[in-house]
């Protein structure tokens, strides 16, 4: 899995690595300018730009700004001849490495000019290397940063340029990803070292980073392990090579039905039958062993007919809550060991299904406080999770077993902050709520925020627009149950999760479209992905 770090724990690296370990920051910068100055070689060959094209590199008085001045010689020196470096800040401010690098561009018989200086209608780059603030930057932009940071966007969209950013992209904070002025640095590519920053995947950072390269310059390998650092501040991405090492694809053949688990779905309402057969479809497509829904008496004929190798449990609205109790607990029984509860899609908010969510999460908690050694774990998705925001004194029944899925509007009502607030922080909003309660979370946006027992945060990319449809968290609750049955406790089962729904979200939209592609096909594309893996 690859690590990714805020800014703010990246600059603390960066400052132990030259304090405290003794690696020169000139050894550093060399390996940083050095890997820049590649990519910006290997662009300018892809695009077919000749050594002669137009680079200019807009630099701040920072070591990022020394980083694009480092760059700018090793363009020259590899006959890069027309390269100019624009300088935006305060001479006096400029840092002792930048100074150094500057003396090594006047070597050659370049000197920096003032960024203002630089008229779009006499220059024309084809490359901009954005070197003006690296991830220190927290504070808003304004003034002639703010400016120069317009001019590189203003350079790309009249001559067509392309921006390579230095370690982060000027006005992006590398932390969140929010913007620190009004349009920052529009990468095509950013070129980071030593680890991902948590800023490229969230709020204004995501989409706005280009494509990403992390790049080693010469970090020792245990570094993060000798610095403190809490909760937030790193962070992993799954990627599909960390999936092939599971064999998902495979099947015992010595395996019969139970052996991949029995999920129970307390899921759907009258006219809401949809949700609860896409969380059994998915639940099937994934790999799960049996299903069985337990549902109204209404939604009976259609889901048989739909699912027809889904058995069904239905209760009516005469049942007491004590009549209820007893059927939820015989389904919790028939799923024994490493099975699964998926309660909430499709069910209403109406008095049955209060009591319904009271009845799961009740019996649910007595029998895992009674059988220790046979969890039955339990998804909680959609209405149920609207129905305990209601009743906050379920939480305390839940806990580890318990995984929720929550989009920001849910998250919102769970933990009474503003959607606003959860967007600008979904990691910070996701990290309490499981300090809180000990609940596991998906936090469902563009990108996931996934909390694990393990303690271990990801997010997840995995995706894209096509999952922006009515049902496709339904699918991500069978997904979810299959996995958890398959591996047997929550370990790794939500990033693993959260990143097959993505990428079956992809699979589906390159036959379907991103505008044409449905929860079901999200589901039907689940085998074809899986066994990729």
């Amino acid at each position: 899995m690859k690590r990714i770090i805020t800014g703010s724990l990246a600059k603390r690296a960066d400052g132990f690595a030259i304090n405290e370990l003794g690696i020169p920051s000139l050894k550093l910068m060399d390996r940083a300018a050095a890997s820049v100055a590649r990519y910006v070689m290997a662009l300018a060959e892809e695009e077919g730009l000749k050594k002669d094209c137009e680079i200019a590199v807009f630099a701040g008085a920072g070591n990022n700004g020394a980083d694009g001045v480092l760059c700018a010689v090793k363009l020259l020196s590899e006959g890069f001849l027309n390269t100019e470096v624009y300088f935006c800040g305060k001479p006096e401010k400029r840092s002792e490495e930048f100074v150094i690098q500057l003396d090594k561009l006047r070597a050659l018989g370049r000197e920096i000019r003032d960024y203002d200086s630089f008229q779009l209608s006499e220059k024309r780059p084809s490359i901009v290397i954005d070197a003006l603030f690296g991830i220190g930057l927290k504070r808003e932009v304004k003034g002639a940063y703010a400016g120069c940071i317009e001019l590189m966007n203003r350079i790309k969209d009249e001559a067509g340029a392309y921006i390579v950013s230095v370690d982060v992209p000027s006005g992006l904070n590398s932390d969140d990803g929010q913007n620190m002025c009004p349009r920052p640095a529009d990468a095509d590519i950013t070129v980071t070292f030593g680890y991902g920053k948590t800023g490229f995947y969230l709020n204004y950072g995501y989409g706005n980073c280009g494509e990403i390269f992390v790049e080693d310059i010469g970090y020792p390998k245990d570094l993060l392990s000798k610095l403190a650092f809490t909760e937030g501040e790193l962070l992993f991405l799954m990627e599909e090579g960390d999936l092939k090492k599971l064999g998902l694809g495979e099947r015992d053949p010595r395996a019969n039905k139970s052996d991949y688990g029995k999920a129970v779905l307390a899921a759907g309402s009258r006219g809401m039958a949809g949700a609860a057969f896409l969380s059994g479809l998915a639940a099937f497509k994934t790999g799960a062993g049996m299903v069985k829904y337990l549902g109204p008496e209404e939604n009976r004929t259609i889901l048989q007919t739909l699912i027809p190798e889904a058995m069904y449990d239905a209760f009516t609205s005469e049942e007491s809550e004590s009549e209820l109790f007893d059927k939820v607990k015989d389904s919790i029984a028939w799923a024994g060991r490493r099975g699964c509860v998926v309660l909430g899609p499709g069910l209403g908010t109406g008095e049955q299904s209060k009591k319904l969510v009271r009845t799961v999460v009740s019996a649910l908690s007595e029998h895992n406080k009674r059988e220790p050694g046979s969890t039955v774990f339990l998804v909680a998705d959609g209405d149920a999770l609207n129905v305990i925001s209601g009743e906050r004194e379920l939480l305390k029944d839940l806990g580890g077993f318990t995984v929720i899925t929550p989009h920001v509007g849910e998250m919102s009502r769970l933990t009474g902050k503003t959607i606003g607030e959860i967007k600008a922080d979904p990691v910070g909003a996701a990290v309490k709520f499981f300090n809180d309660t000990g609940i596991n979370i998906i936090l469902k946006d563009y990108v996931s925020v996934v909390i694990e027992t393990n303690r271990e945060i990801f997010i997840n990319t995995s995706g894209n627009a096509a999952l922006a449809k009515a049902g496709s968290g339904d699918v991500l609750t069978g997904i979810l149950a299959a996995l958890i049955m398959r591996n047997g406790d929550l370990k790794d089962s939500l990033s693993e999760a959260a990143y097959i729904h993505g990428r079956a979200g992809v699979k589906a939209s390159e036959i379907m479209g991103l505008n044409g592609t449905l929860a079901r096909d999200i589901a039907l594309s689940l085998p074809s992905v899986i066994e990729s893996f």
